[in-house]
């Protein structure tokens, strides 16, 4: 019987242990993800950020989810600081699991452009113009280029248009993913001049 009894211990010790780790690794893995400190510098000037199709704070329309064409929205700026020379823009889901799931990762686009047109291709690399490229990174899926909202089971999601003003072109090739982005931003020491952000819904 003694030996019964401190069987059934161990076994209900391992259980709890099972179900911590269940409830915990969500946590842990977030806490590998970038904070929205690491993504939006502090002490940088800010500009504005908008959207033609859809106001800041407000639902994303369908067409640009994946519940509809999935094409990426289109997204103008200004007031950028001087000395700006390229930009890049960050797409991020702020409610996903862990949160900031990555949606778009554009840079080296020229800093005489000052904005992006409604369904950018999926290339790694993309002609915007007569004569300006881009380049696209990985989204959280694993593909290049634009991935629309798809927010599990109806769920309705927060997500953040980050615009990064830079001194200089990045040292990174098509394809690139958001770790490799956010290194190449810290080697260079002030190469964020600004950044501009806004906000949407989608489910």
């Amino acid at each position: 019987m003694p030996r019964r009894r401190g069987l059934r211990k161990w076994a209900l010790l391992a259980l709890a242990a099972v179900l911590l780790a269940g409830f915990l690794t969500p946590y842990l893995i977030g806490m590998t993800f970038p904070s929205q400190a690491a993504l939006i510098p502090e002490s940088v000037q800010r500009f504005s950020v908008w959207s033609p199709a859809f106001p800041s704070g407000s639902t994303m329309p369908s067409n640009y989810t994946c519940s509809g064409a999935d094409e990426s929205p289109p997204l103008e700026w200004s007031g950028e600081p001087n000395g700006t020379e390229y930009y890049a823009v960050l797409i991020v889901d702020l409610n996903s699991s862990p949160p900031g799931f990555v949606h778009w990762l554009l840079y080296n686009l020229p800093g005489n452009v000052t904005g992006l047109p409604a369904g950018v291709p999926r290339y790694g690399l993309v002609l915007l113009g007569s004569s300006e490229y881009a380049e696209q990174g990985t989204n959280g899926y694993g593909y290049v280029g634009y991935a629309g909202p798809c927010p599990p089971g109806g769920q309705v999601h927060e997500y953040e248009v980050i615009v990064y003003a830079l001194g200089g072109p990045l040292s990174l090739q098509p394809g690139a993913n958001e770790k490799e982005f956010l290194k190449a931003l810290s080697e260079v020491p002030g190469i964020v001049k600004g950044v501009a952000t806004m906000t949407f819904y989608a489910s």
